[in-house]
């Protein structure tokens, strides 16, 4: 035996380590007759310090058509709040958050007179939502065609619109300013859980932060990046709420029923395109009368 050269029996060794410890893209053998067997291949390679390439979400159609209504809610939402803060007595009736420091302020002594409005608003939110959590028991949603949503969207747009037309007939006492508080927030409390259900990641209508955050976290300097329509849907919920929110206190110049009526309106006319676009999907989803009635 030559020193330095290795025998067969070791040369064989290291050629079966070889072939055990090589990464393996490619369709492996298969047996006769059987179907062959696909090895994982591995992702492109990716520098240090350069961020992974966006993945794209998976969206149905209903969903992705269903992020500009859910924008135009959400600028209802602007002018709704802004007119109701400004309108009637300096809450919310839809940003909670608000509402929650206006209670912790109240408690504390520096803001009594909004505490009980505050916690009105607060208390009517929350029925809202949990009343149409309950009539959702059962239901699974359906992103961006959710029926349930829809009709629930009309009944907000009724609900935002009688408040509307009480305001502009008569002037209401305080007490049934009150009134008008919960029962707008009741109202946006469901139109939230309605949302909710139909699907848009980051539109809420009701609130802004996520998008905020999202837009501020997941950015190319922070070393993390989102393909663009996840950009383009985050800024939209912010601009849509801000928009609102100058409309509705533009309106207030005239009259606080006209920013009220306004957001009713709107609303209504997403519902209604709701219902439509949720009855067709449902029919376009059913199986044909031969197969139903076999």
């Amino acid at each position: 035996m030559t020193p330095g050269r290795p025998t067969p029996d070791e040369a064989d060794l290291a050629a079966t380590l070889t072939r055990a410890t090589a990464p393996r893209t490619t369709t492996g053998a298969a047996a006769p007759g059987s179907s062959p067997v696909v090895l994982p291949e591995t992702g492109p390679a990716v520098a240090p310090g350069v961020a992974p390439p966006a993945a794209v979400e998976p969206r149905s159609p209903e969903a992705t058509s269903a992020l500009v209504p859910m924008l135009l809610v959400t600028f209802a939402t602007g002018v709704l709040d802004a007119a109701t803060y400004l309108g009637l007595h300096g809450v919310f009736t839809a940003n909670m958050t608000g509402n929650v420091i206006f209670i912790g302020l109240g408690l504390a002594g520096y803001d009594a007179s909004t505490l009980l409005r505050a916690g009105l608003a607060l208390a009517g939110f929350v029925a809202g939502a949990a009343l149409l959590g309950r009539l959702g028991r059962g239901r699974a949603p359906r992103a961006g065609a959710d029926l349930l949503s829809a009709w629930t969207l009309v009944a907000v747009a009724a609900v935002v619109g009688g408040v509307a037309l009480a305001l502009a007939v008569t002037p209401l006492s305080s007490a049934w300013l009150d009134v008008v508080t919960a029962v707008t927030a009741a109202a946006m409390g469901a139109q939230a859980v309605a949302a909710r259900r139909v699907g848009v990641p980051d539109v809420p209508t009701v609130v802004v932060t996520s998008a905020l955050v999202g837009l501020s976290a997941d950015h190319r300097w922070t070393g993390r990046t989102h393909d663009r329509a996840v950009l383009l849907r985050r800024v939209g919920a912010v601009a849509a709420m801000l928009v609102g929110a100058l409309a509705g206190a533009l309106l207030l110049r005239w009259h606080i029923g006209a920013g009220v009526g306004a957001s009713a309106l709107v609303v209504l006319v997403v519902g209604l395109r709701g219902v439509v676009v949720a009855r067709r999907a449902h029919r376009s989803h059913r199986p044909p009368r031969s197969q139903r009635a076999g």
